[in-house]
């Protein structure tokens, strides 16, 4: 080991008096160089625990060996050597993190620039990092990734004619295969080769390194190449350029997946020393970067497959279902008729021979309401199709290629699944209804025919591909297009099928539409597929009502017309419900279609039901179970009224000559509701045949509830007169319950929670004036809830807590005046809300209804407001949220503070929020911070002063200044030392001039800095100061001699003003010279006597002033442009403050007395002036000011004789 080694192995000091009796000591060194040691000195340096060198001391001059003397010397300067290399190896440590942290970032930056290619990726952050790998050449072996052989490659071995492989093989099973290598050549002139299928000498993979970390996986340092077995191959140089080998760092670049994607081999560190651990680390983090950086291309990879296959099923599909040439023929047969192909006619002719082709619309009642598909082919209903187009008048305006339209029309046809409803046939019927409506419907004077042209081809579209099971079934079973879509998945789909026929050019019928038309287009087919959601359709209803209401009010029909069309969004709205209209069009439908369309349907509900109990391991719901088949009568009648009856009868009032499809809807209802009844007849009948064979087993039962004493029952009904209580049990087939005339008040909770079969439940003509809490509890089924004609004055917020299933409620004539908020929650069934004929009071309380009214599915009836007199007699549900004005404001006493107080000011500085209030009797400037955990405001520096009357801070170029005005003693300015942390005086203000101030104001023009003090003696003056950069010096004096009270500045016209106040004259506006630079006096407010103090504000961009007086009123006036003209009025007898301000979008006035209460005023945007708003207790107010701070507004107050006092300015919703 030698004393070297051994040294840094103990990190001990040794002396060695003689080194030929220490048997530690080598003599190599002793023989490379011819020295002989005979003694020495050594120790370790130590870098925190551990040594990074050994310094010694060989052979004592003058003596035999070195002393205990020479042992403290040799200690003491190594401390200084220590430090030295300390340092050293702190740089060195510090450029090597530095060198790897710009590798790391080169590389990155050049890594996601090359996503598609890992060869690219690889080579670019390799070379862009060349300067931080400190090699003179490096090489990288891309590895093949393939694990397996083609079938056909394996015949040769299997049948003997090959060896197998018995080569290396990497760790995942891989043959050691580098399918290329890419050489950087550093070491003179930069050079790079890429060889392609490398032959087994090439000089870097000769030497079989590469090979064997492929193998294993290892890191190899090789510091002595030549002497390493690996190497022996190199006799000489290993290319022409004559450059050697002399030390190796190999070491594998491993993916997220721990596959060996190739090796990266180091050759030559560029100092000649060997490589060392720090360069191990440094392209260990290198390689192993660039390995997981792969998963970027193998991801672009995967997509690009992904994308790549979706165009290929694409192209598959289309071919499956894109109109072929036969059936093109079948339609538009120009090769036998003119002898031609259809792309070498004319397009007249083509279009006159594909007329005659096609129905005329007489033939087939396509232009009737009543017309059915039953008696035509579905090629009969692609030429029907076709002649909608033409009757449009659109082929020929718009220049649709005759063939394009047959091949698009005949495509669509085939796109429709061939299942129970949502077939062809549906499809049809819906664009034909979309047709029909905008013809005989006259809807069409909305549109143009652009429009009309995009709606009747969505409604072909509207369902394309359906595949016969509803959105809910997608999100139920997972499928990917639920996936895709979020909502509305099967109208996306749809819509999306569509809108990739338009990619096609031999389909698109729209390809001769200039591009904003065709956009046009595509947003129409967005409107009107996405809106045959009935999702959608309960949302938009109430809007389309609405447009229905103001057309029945006009009588002009050019007014009509333009009201509709002349309005986006109006027809959107429209075009939408039309939408709904024609795809439940079936409903309207003469019965003998109608009745035959409603059992496909419901067939395909129950084929969508047996999924569900198959698939899904599910139970379906009753509509889409094939076992509740009878009651299809009973769930038509309630699908025609909850659903259909609203959009057939809006339109009905909408356009009179829709009323066709209203009453085939109706005569429809009529004959579902025959069937309904005489299924319950018969239902009735085996019920009670039933009970007559059970009747024995009936009478063993336990005694059931019988009926109470004041009330009728029959076999499902109760009907309860004149009493006094309710009940509390009734019997159990009791499905209905009805009070009529009774005496109790109240309905108390858990009334009927012994009767959970009830369905319905009427109370009328009662004294109840009350609803308790949890009144209608364990009622899961009750559907039918009429409260009417009774007294009720108040309900529980949670009355009707837990009736999901609720369709209908009437809370009808009773003397509700309002409801508690949010009483319907949970309530997700209504369809159904009756509450007419109470004195509803229209105030805040009833917002949460109005909003509730324009979100929910349930149709309320029209109700009235009875007060207040703004709302009295208009309709409630004409009322949106936006009518009430709810949100108030209050000043809330947040903080008192134990001392006076003359004046305040807020200001912000280095990013904190500050207060500082002036204290006239202790004489200092107290500023204050705000503790944000505390959440109070606390002390934060003070400056101790004379009578101090006004403490006025200044930031200039992020320095803090105070202007601090005294009564005696002169007035100062003070500077914050940011270092020392507290308030120096940097200046004095002239006390000849500044004798006795009253106010300072601070403002800015032109980016140079200044402030005024008014003083308010006989002999002082009112004086400007401005900043030249070291100091503030005069700038001016204003108005000698008249004892200036108070001094505001503001901007009138855009341009500065000063407005001083003045206990002998009117108050007096300057102007700013901007030539002069200085302010010259313009003339004063007339008729303004005996004005203390003057403060402006400003409302959107009007421009007012407050003007306080001690004797007499105070004064708001208000800029014309020309001159300030009085706007208000307010008693003021010892008022010296009269200060405006804004919190938020609300703009107040403090009217401060030493007589009375304080009075705040808030602005009044509709009266354009301030009304009585609250009233504040502050002995002697003299000055306010706002601040915000986290979020929160607080009012500062300072007071003359008491407590200074701090308000937080709450918002106050009235609705809440």
């Amino acid at each position: 080991m030698g004393i070297v080694g051994l040294t840094a192995h103990t990190k001990t000091s040794y002396n060695v008096p003689d080194v030929k009796k220490n048997s530690h000591f080598s003599n190599f060194v002793d023989k490379q160089t011819g020295y002989t040691t005979n003694n020495l000195l050594s120790a370790p340096v130590m870098y925190a625990k551990e040594p990074i060198a050994v310094i010694m001391a060989l052979n004592k001059s003058g003596a035999s060996e070195f002393s205990k003397t020479d042992e403290e010397v040799f200690k003491n300067y190594l401390n200084f050597v220590s430090v030295i290399l300390q340092q050293h190896q702190t740089n060195y440590l510090y450029n090597v993190e530095s060198r790897r942290s710009q590798m790391l970032l080169w590389s990155a930056s050049k890594v996601f620039e090359e996503l598609t290619d890992i060869e690219r990726q690889f080579h670019k952050a390799l070379y862009t990092v060349r300067v931080y790998l400190n090699c003179e050449r490096y090489s990288v072996g891309l590895l093949d990734m393939s694990k397996g052989k083609e079938f056909y490659d394996e015949w040769p071995l299997k049948l003997g004619l090959e060896e197998p492989y018995k080569g290396p093989k990497t760790p995942d099973g891989r043959e050691v295969t580098f399918y290329k290598v890419i050489d950087y050549l550093l070491e003179a002139k930069e050079e790079i080769k890429v060889i392609p299928n490398p032959p087994v000498d090439h000089w870097a993979l000769v030497s079989g390194l590469p090979t064997y970390v492929a193998e294993n996986g290892f890191i190899c340092n090789m510091m002595n190449a030549p002497a390493d077995e690996y190497f022996s191959f190199q006799k000489t140089a290993v290319d022409e350029s004559g450059w050697m080998i002399k030390n190796v760092l190999s070491l594998p670049i491993v993916n997220k997946k721990e596959e060996i994607l190739g090796i990266a081999t180091f050759f030559n560190r560029t100092d000649n020393k060997p490589f060392d651990e720090h360069d191990e680390q440094i392209t260990e983090a290198l390689t192993q970067f660039l390995g997981w950086s792969a998963l970027n291309c193998d991801t672009y990879d995967r997509l690009n497959k992904m994308e790549n296959r979706k165009d290929i099923a694409q192209e598959m599909l289309m071919y499956q279902t894109s109109c072929t040439t036969s059936e093109l023929h079948s339609i538009l047969n120009a090769e036998e008729k003119l002898g031609q192909k259809p792309e070498d006619c004319d397009e007249k002719e083509l279009y006159k021979l594909l007329r005659t082709a096609i129905p005329e619309c007489k033939d087939v009642e396509l232009l009737e309401f009543h017309f059915s598909d039953f008696p035509l082919s579905e090629h009969d209903l692609i030429k029907c199709g076709i002649r909608c187009f033409f009757e449009l008048k659109v082929v020929e305006k718009f220049k649709v290629p005759a063939e394009t339209l047959t091949r698009w029309m005949y495509t669509i046809r085939k796109g429709y699944r061939d299942i129970t409803y949502h077939n062809w046939r549906h499809g049809f019927n819906v664009g034909q209804a979309m047709f029909t409506i905008l013809m005989t419907g006259t809807l069409k004077k909305y549109y143009t025919d652009l429009e009309a042209f995009a709606m009747v081809a969505a409604g072909f579209c509207h369902d394309i591909d359906h595949r016969g099971t509803n959105n809910l079934y997608q999100t139920k079973s997972a499928n990917p297009l639920a996936k895709l879509h979020g909502s509305s998945v099967m109208e996306r789909h749809h819509l999306e099928y569509s809108k990739t026929l338009m990619e096609n050019e031999a389909l698109n019928i729209f390809q001769n539409l200039q591009k904003r038309q065709f956009e046009i287009v595509q947003h129409l087919f967005d409107v009107c597929i996405i809106s045959t959601d009935l999702a959608l359709y309960f949302k938009k209803r109430s809007l389309f009502q609405k447009i229905v209401d103001n057309t029945t009010q006009m009588t002009d029909e050019t007014e009509i017309t333009n009201f509709v069309g002349n309005n986006p969004t109006r027809k959107e709205i429209v075009m939408a419900m039309m939408m709904t209209a024609c795809d439940l069009s079936a409903i309207t439908k003469p019965w003998e279609v109608q009745s035959k369309v409603a059992r496909m349907v419901a067939a395909e509900f129950w084929e969508q039901g047996d999924l569900e109990k198959t698939v899904l391991e599910q139970q379906p719901i009753p509509m889409m179970d094939r076992n509740h088949a009878d009651q299809l009568p009973k769930m038509q009648c309630g699908f025609i009224d909850f659903v259909c009856t609203f959009v057939y009868k809006e339109f009905a009032r909408f356009h009179k000559e829709m009323v066709p499809m209203l009453s085939g809807l109706m005569n429809n209802r009529m004959h579902w509701k025959a069937l309904a009844d005489e299924h319950e007849a018969k239902m009735k009948v085996l019920e009670e045949a039933k009970k007559k064979l059970e009747g024995d087993v009936e009478s063993k039962r336990a005694r059931q509830p019988r009926c109470p004493m004041t009330c009728t029952c029959t076999k499902d009904n109760a009907l309860c007169e004149n009493t006094r209580l309710i009940p509390r049990s009734f019997p159990p087939d009791v499905i209905s319950l009805s009070f009529v005339k009774s005496e109790f008040s109240e309905i108390p909770g858990r009334s009927f929670i012994h009767s959970p079969a009830l369905h319905l439940l009427l109370f009328t003509a009662n004294s109840l004036d009350f609803i308790n809490e949890d009144a209608f509890l364990g009622l899961p089924h009750l559907e039918y809830l009429f409260i009417e004609n009774n007294k009720i004055k108040s309900i529980s917020p949670y009355a009707f807590r837990g009736l999901k299933s609720l369709l209908h409620l009437s809370l009808a004539n009773n003397n509700l005046q309002t409801l508690p908020k949010d009483v319907f929650k949970g309530m997700e069934a209504l369809t159904k809300v009756d509450l007419r004929g109470n004195v509803f009071n229209c105030d805040c309380k009833l917002k949460w209804l109005v909003d509730w009214m324009h979100h929910t599915n349930a149709t309320v009836d029209q109700m009235h407001c009875n007060s207040p007199p703004l709302y009295q007699g208009k309709k409630i549900n004409d009322l949106v949220p936006q009518s009430f004005d709810c949100i108030t404001t209050e000043f809330a006493s947040y903080q008192s503070l134990k001392f006076e107080s003359i004046s305040v000011e807020s200001f912000s500085f280095a990013g904190d929020e500050y207060v500082v209030f002036a204290q006239p009797f202790i004489g200092k400037c107290s500023f204050l911070e705000w503790d944000h955990v505390e959440m109070v405001f606390r002390n934060y520096d003070d400056i101790d002063s004379t009578s101090t009357v006004m403490c006025k801070p200044l930031v200039i170029d992020k320095q803090l200044f105070v202007i601090v005005a005294q009564l005696f003693g002169g007035s100062h300015i003070y500077k914050r030392d940011i270092s020392a942390n507290k308030f120096i005086k940097i200046q004095d203000i002239d006390i000849l001039k500044i004798r006795k101030p009253n106010d300072v104001e601070t403002f800015h023009i032109d980016g140079e800095h200044f402030f005024i003090i008014a003083d308010s003696s006989k002999a002082g003056s009112t004086t400007v100061y401005k900043w030249n950069g070291n100091g503030f010096y005069s700038h001016q004096s204003l108005h000698p001699w008249y004892r200036d009270t108070d001094v505001e500045y503001l901007e009138i016209a855009n341009k500065p003003h000063l407005i001083l106040s003045s206990s002998s004259q009117r108050p007096v506006v300057y102007q700013w010279s901007k030539s002069q630079k200085l302010f010259d006096r313009r003339t004063d407010i007339p008729e303004m006597e005996d004005v203390y103090a003057v403060k402006h504000f400003r409302v959107k961009a009007e421009l007012f002033l407050c003007l306080t007086r001690f004797i007499g009123d105070s004064k708001v006036m208000r800029w014309d442009g020309s001159m300030f003209g009085e706007l208000q009025t307010m008693p003021s007898r010892g008022s010296m403050v009269f200060q405006p301000f804004a919190v938020g979008d609300w703009q107040y006035t403090v009217l401060g007395s030493d007589y009375s209460f304080t009075q705040v005023y808030r602005w009044e945007p509709k009266k354009g002036q301030f009304v009585h708003f609250q009233e504040l207790n502050i002995q002697a107010p003299r000055a306010f000011s706002p601040i915000s701070i986290d979020n929160r507004q607080f009012l500062m107050a300072s007071s003359f004789k008491g407590k200074t006092q701090i308000y937080e300015h709450l918002i106050i919703d009235l609705s809440q």
